[in-house]
Order: structure tokens, then sequence, then C-alpha cells
């Protein structure tokens, strides 16, 4: 998960969206279907697009190197569990508010 450059998640029927929340934890940029329920989930987290079209233009511009939230990753501020790519590192796993490395 942690290698992906864009995870989508165009689920309709989806309560919850455990495989969404494990791209967030690996830090992927996350496109998900705006529904309520996943708008209360990820909040501003994750990008949404509510029909097919607006899906893949969200995803492309998710995977450009302008996009907010991938530059915010990349730059210098970025939590010290990330790597340049904004991407969470093997072996390090998320404990409870605190990231925990080996």
């Amino acid at each position: 998960m942690a290698a992906a450059d864009v995870f989508a998640f165009p689920s309709l029927t989806e309560g919850f969206g455990l495989a969404a929340m494990e791209a967030l934890a690996a830090g992927v940029p996350l496109v998900v279907r705006d529904l309520p329920v996943l708008r209360e989930v990820f909040g501003p987290a994750a990008r949404f697009a509510d029909t097919p079209e607006a899906l893949a233009t969200t995803l492309a511009h998710a995977l450009t190197s302008d996009d907010p939230v991938r530059a915010a990753l990349q730059g210098a501020d970025r939590p010290p569990h990330l790597d340049r790519g904004g991407r969470t590192p093997p072996g390090v796993l998320p404990v409870g508010y605190r990231w925990v490395t080996p």
C-alpha cells in the first residue's frame, strides 16, 4: 500500500472504508466517493469525487506534483515519520496518536 502513488476508493456502499484508512495510515493520497459517511470519516484528509469523470480528474490531480496536499507532505515541515514522498516508511507503525520507529 505504501508504494502506491494514490489510492482510489470509489465505493457506493462502503460504511467505513478500512482500506482507505490503511492508505491514509501509509501516507498515500486518497480519493474517495463523495458520500456523507466518507466525508464524516475522512474529512479534509481525502479528496472527494461524485461522478466517474470527477474521480478521474481528482485522481489525475492527486498524482501531479502541484497537488497542495502532496506538496505539503514533501515539504520540510512534514511529520518526521514520513519520507520525502509523504509516505510512511516500512517498519514504522502508528500507535495511538504517536508514531513509533524500530
